[in-house]
């Protein structure tokens, strides 16, 4: 919402972007020492996304994609921990630490595959394969396997409506244009990434599918967000532009 409030503001462009590069660094600063890397990754994702709706310069653009890659080899060399590391490695192929880092991933996959196209518990019955946190970031394998192909569809119809609703449109002002634009892009993140770690291509970092996983901060955080983009235009706060 802060965010949303800077960029939405009547003050330069450079004054915008530099006091919502204060707020992205500040807001990253305190993830950073609570060693969240999959609430990181989907509040950097939030923030870039964000300044791509604002039509931030080509320019910019091109500095930030001249760096990444210095970027991606400090965070790897010097933030991830040897633990997140194996995570990462062990998405390319599993079957390296079967048993370790690549345990659930393996274990995930597998339930998918004996959920078939009606599942295990109404198609064909056999032996259930146990999948870990199956409550949390591997639901949609557990879902898989009872309800095989026909609930994952469901579950995915569900999402994709979610996050159409969400979808930032062009008659929205402009406070709650990057409002909507945030939280489609968070919550469309959050379920591309989740079901990525569930079909083993992407690290296990601990994203949970909105709505569905348990979690008590993600889900009063991702209630607070369809609060936030469920605001009528009527009665949408305005931006108080005076203060920047």
């Amino acid at each position: 919402a802060v965010s949303a409030l800077i960029l939405s503001s009547n003050a330069n462009k450079r004054r915008r972007y530099s006091l919502f590069a204060l707020c992205a660094l500040s807001g990253t600063a305190v993830i950073f020492l609570q060693r969240d890397l999959g609430t990181l990754l989907i509040f950097t994702v939030i923030a870039v996304g964000m300044l791509f709706c604002s039509g931030v310069s080509k320019k910019l653009w091109a500095i930030g994609i001249l760096i990444s890659p210095a970027v991606f080899y400090g965070v790897w060399r010097f933030i991830f921990n040897d633990d997140q590391r194996a995570r990462i490695i062990s998405s390319v192929d599993p079957s390296l630490d079967p048993y370790g880092t690549g345990f659930q991933q393996i274990s995930a996959k597998n339930a998918i595959a004996g959920g078939g196209f009606t599942g295990r518990l109404f198609g064909e019955r056999g032996s259930f394969v146990y999948v870990s946190s199956a409550h949390n970031d591997f639901l949609l394998s557990f879902i898989a396997q009872l309800f095989g192909s026909i609930g994952i569809f469901a579950v995915c119809l569900l999402l994709s409506f979610l996050i159409a609703r969400a979808a930032p449109r062009r008659n929205d002002s402009g406070y709650m244009y990057y409002i909507k634009a945030g939280a489609f892009i968070m919550f469309g993140s959050q379920a591309i990434i989740n079901t990525a770690m569930n079909l083993s291509v992407f690290p296990v970092i601990g994203i949970p599918l909105p709505f569905i996983s348990a979690g008590g901060t993600a889900m009063i955080s991702a209630f607070v967000t369809l609060g936030l983009i469920s605001l009528s235009e009527e009665n949408e706060t305005k931006p108080i532009t005076g203060i920047i």
